[in-house]
């Protein structure tokens, strides 16, 4: 049987990703198909959804998932093929996809983005040493090659940031602000079992916070809510600083145990951290980060790492003062 391009329903899609993906294939991921790319699927009603499998007599040998909304960018998405596809392979499904693409009237494709900056999104350019940390999205590094092979260019680039101690985060903190930010400001520290009822709040504060950030996309409350569930941590904290009551800064965390092995210290992980548009300026990142790093020490971590920062932004920035890269990301686009 000659290798072609075919539609797959969302069952054969999922199904593909687990064996193509094989250990990598994360727990949540099934439930987060079924939702997200089934037929009642949330962005079905704003653009086309496309869900591409290269079909052999042998199976499915890869797959990826394409969105064409009403509005904004064409995105391509979880992205799997076998792990002992040659590049002519490789080449020849992500050219049929890029032909067919083209047919249909779309111009570009940018990604891997599942719809919006709220979903998991990136390919890891580079792995460094360290494994993967609980609750990284876990992708061959190899798919970066793949699209830069078939044309794709690294549109932005992101870092996690592995702290060790505590020490330089603190004097650097200091240094940077983290008294002044901390002037006149209430902090509130909730927990995992806190989580539910601060989820309105929490998301409408993201809203307000992140709409300005790079490929940003509004997405409605139920949705926000489907995707916590996914997400959930069973040990995790919200530190929030507030002004007369005014929610002005915040930082989401989550314990991870012993990283990067079993003999190592417990660490935790810093996932977002935000400050309110109206309160920029005044050293809150660093006040609220400093927060964080001093709640999981007092509960015996040793460790933080600052996942996904955008390598020019200021968390970034501030994140480059006291610790080192483990990890790079990209976001790529090409034209069709």
């Amino acid at each position: 049987m000659e290798p072609r391009l075919g539609s797959l329903t969302q069952t054969e899609f999922t199904v593909a990703g687990r064996l193509l993906l094989a250990e990598l294939w994360d727990a949540g991921q099934e439930k987060y198909e079924s939702f997200w790319l089934g037929p009642a699927a949330p962005p079905r009603a704003k653009g086309e959804l496309h869900l591409f499998g290269w079909i052999t007599g042998s199976g499915i040998r890869a797959r990826l998932a394409v969105y064409n909304p009403s509005a904004g960018d064409c995105l391509f998405m979880l992205y799997a093929r076998a792990a002992d596809a040659a590049p002519a392979e490789i080449a020849a499904f992500l050219l049929a996809v890029k032909a067919d693409c083209k047919s249909r009237g779309m111009g570009s494709l940018t990604g891997p983005m599942q719809f919006s900056t709220w979903h998991p999104y990136r390919f890891i350019s580079k792995m460094g040493r360290l494994p993967y940390f609980p609750g990284e999205q876990r992708i061959p590094t190899a798919y970066h090659g793949d699209f830069l092979a078939a044309g794709f260019s690294d549109l932005a680039e992101y870092q996690s940031i592995h702290v060790r101690g505590y020490v330089k985060a603190w004097l650097i903190g200091m240094a940077l602000g983290v008294k002044r930010g901390l002037q006149g400001m209430e902090v509130k520290t909730f927990g995992s079992e806190d989580m539910l009822a601060m989820l309105p709040e929490l998301y409408r504060l993201s809203c307000d916070i992140f709409k300005d950030n790079f490929l940003y996309e509004h997405i409605a409350y139920g949705d926000f809510l489907e995707l916590s569930s996914v997400s959930a941590s069973s040990e995790a904290v919200l530190i929030m600083l507030l002004r007369n009551g005014t929610p002005a800064a915040f930082a989401y965390s989550y314990g991870i145990g012993r990283y990067p092995t079993a003999s190592s210290g417990r660490t935790a992980v810093l996932k977002t951290l935000g400050v309110a548009p109206a309160f920029r300026g005044r050293g809150l990142g660093y006040s609220v980060s400093y927060l964080t790093h001093l709640h999981w020490k007092e509960r015996g971590a040793r460790n933080v790492i600052h996942a996904y920062m955008k390598s020019d932004n200021r968390s970034r920035a501030m994140s480059g003062h006291f610790g080192k890269s483990i990890r790079s990301y990209v976001l790529m686009k090409g034209s069709l």
